[in-house]
Order: structure tokens, then sequence, then C-alpha cells
């Protein structure tokens, strides 16, 4: 069995097609979350053998915490509160890996809300809503992609509305395709190591998220929202830049230094002189 498991089950949950993924590569026998979490349980309780080896119940916590991730991915209730339970196990046993402590704890409540609330919350739903019958893309928009979704905005017969729907008419109701580059294996960990020596860590949390895009056949890379922390001046801006590059996506910066509230990232009304939609929705216009 291939041992180097961690970066497959420490993280949060996953989608179908990735289910499928660690099920073949791990060679995992299961058709339902139940079935999942069972065996997880097995395998775990199976470690309690004084015969084994020490390289035999490594490999059974391994396949445990695997079992168990796909279970949870997979929806099933219990298997939320047992995930977060071996998250502490790992933080336990990896003492000395102080730095990565806080994402370690971020996985433990990300795991321990969806136990409170049996995964009510926590999951993104990523369905397309359908657009207005009046704003149909033509045929030749229907590519895959993301819909910014608004039937109207305001009065859209006012001379207010009419412009406003012209200058946003590139994206308003349109499929925007899917941008960048999928970079090739350890691509991204090895360059950010090097320009980064500070942001390793950082560097294999991204290297691990596509890791799994490339195993499931995504063509362009996603990463979930990425919050970097530290003093003034030590590369943070640097880095997000150069994390895009990589990707093949453009970077927008947006300085939120000192302010008081969201104005620089909502939008502002049309009552105001200088009204314009949200951030989001300017920077897919732009670029």
């Amino acid at each position: 069995m291939d041992m180097d498991g961690t970066k497959f089950w420490l993280r949060e949950t996953g989608t179908l097609a990735e289910v499928e993924v660690i099920k073949e590569r791990f060679t995992l026998a299961f058709e339902t979350s139940k079935e999942a979490y069972e065996t997880g349980s097995i395998h775990f309780a199976s470690m309690a053998n004084l015969d084994w080896t020490e390289e035999e119940v490594a490999e059974a916590l391994q396949l445990t915490r695997l079992y168990l991730w796909c279970a949870a991915s997979m929806g099933h209730p219990d298997s939320y509160s047992a995930m977060a339970q071996h998250i502490n196990m790992h933080v336990l046993a990896n003492y000395g890996c102080q730095d990565m402590w806080p994402i370690w704890q971020d996985l433990h409540s990300y795991y321990d809300d969806l136990s409170r609330t049996k995964g009510r919350v926590g999951k993104l739903n990523l369905s397309r809503p359908a657009p207005a019958p009046d704003d149909e893309p033509s045929s030749e928009n229907k590519k895959t992609g993301f819909y910014i979704q608004k039937g109207k905005i305001g009065d859209p017969e006012s001379g207010d509305g009419k412009s406003i729907r012209a200058r946003y008419s590139d994206v308003l109701n349109k499929p925007l395709p899917s941008r960048g580059v999928m970079p090739a294996e350890d691509e991204v960990v090895t360059i950010l190591s090097r320009e980064f020596p500070w942001a390793a860590q950082a560097a294999m949390h991204i290297e691990s998220a596509l890791s799994i895009q490339r195993a499931v056949g995504r063509a362009t890379p996603r990463l979930k929202p990425l919050l970097l922390v530290g003093p003034p001046g030590t590369g943070k801006t640097a880095l997000a830049n150069r994390i895009a590059e990589l990707l093949g996506l453009p970077s927008t910066m947006i300085m939120v230094g000192g302010s008081a509230d969201g104005a620089s990232l909502s939008a502002i009304t049309r009552g105001w002189h200088g009204s314009r939609p949200c951030a989001p929705v300017v920077v897919a216009n732009d670029k």
C-alpha cells in the first residue's frame, strides 16, 4: 500500500469524483458512505492486535483515515466527529510541527462544525442557477463556465439601468470560461519553496490541492480561499501574485489596510456618484 496518504485525508471533504480517485489509488472497498465508515472503524479496531508490527499498525491507521475521509465526503454524519478526533491524534503524534498547528486547528473546527450540524454547513452548492427566460445566453455563448446571475438590475428600462446592462453585458448572465493552466506535478511546491522558503508549508498545502485536481482530470486549477498571515514586509503580496502567475491566473490587489468597512469589496448603490458593482464583478469585467 502507498503509505503517503496524509495529504489525501488530512483536508476538508471532497467531491464524489475525488472519492473515486482515492478508492482506486488505495484499493478501498465500499459502495456507500455507511460501508466506508464501518470499514474504517473495523480497521481502527484491528490496531489493538498485539502481534502486529509497527508498519502494520501504521497501515491500518492510514486505511482508517482514508475510509473516514471518504465517508465524510459522501455525507456520513458520524464520520465528521471521527475525522475531528483523528486530526487531534495526528496533531499529538506530530507535536514538533508547530507551524502546521493553525492549519490543523482550522481543519478540526471544520469537521467539528459539520459534526454539530450533521453536515448542514461547510459545503458549498456549486450548481449553476438557470438564467432568467429573457436572459438566456445565445447558443454561441453556451460554453463551460460560471454565471454571474442577475435577471434584473433595478429598472432595466430606465436610462441608468440600460447603461449598466450595456456596461456589463460581457459578463452578466453569460458563462465565463474557466481560467488558468494546471501546473506540472510538484512544479508549484518546488518553485515556491525555492523563492519563498519561509512559505514552504503554504506551498505544500497548495500542491496537495492541485494533486487531487490532477487526479480527477481537472484541466484548470481551482483553489479555496487562502489567508496568508504575517508581519508587514514579509512577502505576502508577492507570494499571492506568484501563486496566481504559476496558475496562469490574473491577479488584482484591493487595498483594505485602514478601511473601516467593506466599501472596497462591496457594491456602491446607484444613489452615489461613484456607484459600481461589487469588486469581483468589476474584476471579471476588466479581465
